[in-house]
C-alpha cells in the first residue's frame, strides 16, 4: 500500500458527498439538468421536421447518451423516442387542421416513411384516421365563433406589439389529454392549502 505525500500549505476542498442512489439530487445539478434537458426540448421543436438521433440530442444536452436517456426520461416522463413521436404527431394534427398540406407530405415532415405507418400511429394516438381528424377538425371550425362575421372583429384582432423589460416566468409541463392535463398544469400553479 502506497501513501500519497501532501503538500502542508496546500489547501484542500471537501468532496461532495455522493447522494444515495434514487435520492433527490442537489438543488444546483437538478437546476443544471433541467436546464439542459430544455436545451434539448427546444432543439427537438426546432427540429421536428428532420432526423433526430439519440446522439446528436445527447451532445445538444451535453450528457453522454447513455445519462441523456435516462435524465431525459426522469425530468420529461417518457422516453426520448416517445416524446419525438408525440411532438411530430401533434404537430401532424396541427397542419391536419388548418392547412391544405396533403396527407403524404405531412407524413414524411412527421418522420414517417410511408403514409400507412402514419396513418396507424397517427390513428393509435388520435383514434381517428388523419383524413377523418382534417375532415372533423374541419366541420368544428367552420362552426367555431370566431369563424363567425363580428362587426368588430377587425377593431378586436389588431395586435400590438409592446417591447416588456424581462421577467420571471413558470411554466409547468403536463402531457396527455388536453382537458386533463390543462387542468393539472394549472393545480401546480396553485399554493397547497394550509
Amino acid at each position: 500500500m502506497t501513501h500519497a505525500k501532501t503538500d502542508p500549505g496546500a489547501v484542500t476542498a471537501p468532496v461532495p458527498a455522493v447522494p444515495a442512489p434514487g435520492a433527490t439530487p442537489p438543488v444546483s445539478t437538478l437546476a443544471d439538468h433541467q436546464a439542459r434537458i430544455l436545451r434539448a426540448l427546444v432543439f427537438i421543436d426546432d427540429h421536428r421536421c428532420e432526423e433526430l438521433t439519440l446522439d446528436q440530442l445527447s451532445r445538444v444536452a451535453c450528457f453522454s447518451p447513455y445519462h441523456f436517456h435516462r435524465i431525459f426520461a426522469a425530468h420529461v416522463g417518457e422516453s426520448v423516442g416517445a416524446y419525438v413521436r408525440r411532438v411530430r404527431l401533434d404537430a401532424a394534427a396541427t397542419s391536419l387542421s388548418f392547412e391544405d398540406t396533403p396527407i403524404t407530405r405531412i407524413a414524411m415532415d412527421a418522420g414517417y416513411d410511408t403514409p400507412g405507418a402514419f396513418t396507424r400511429a397517427f390513428s393509435q394516438k388520435f383514434n381517428l384516421s388523419p383524413s377523418a381528424f382534417r375532415k372533423r377538425m374541419r366541420a368544428r371550425h367552420r362552426t367555431s365563433p370566431m369563424s363567425l362575421k363580428t362587426p368588430n372583429l377587425e377593431r378586436i384582432m389588431q395586435p400590438e406589439l409592446r417591447t416588456v423589460p424581462d421577467r420571471p416566468v413558470v411554466f409547468v409541463r403536463r402531457t396527455g389529454d388536453y382537458n386533463q392535463s390543462s387542468g393539472a398544469a394549472w393545480s401546480a400553479q396553485r399554493p397547497a392549502p394550509l
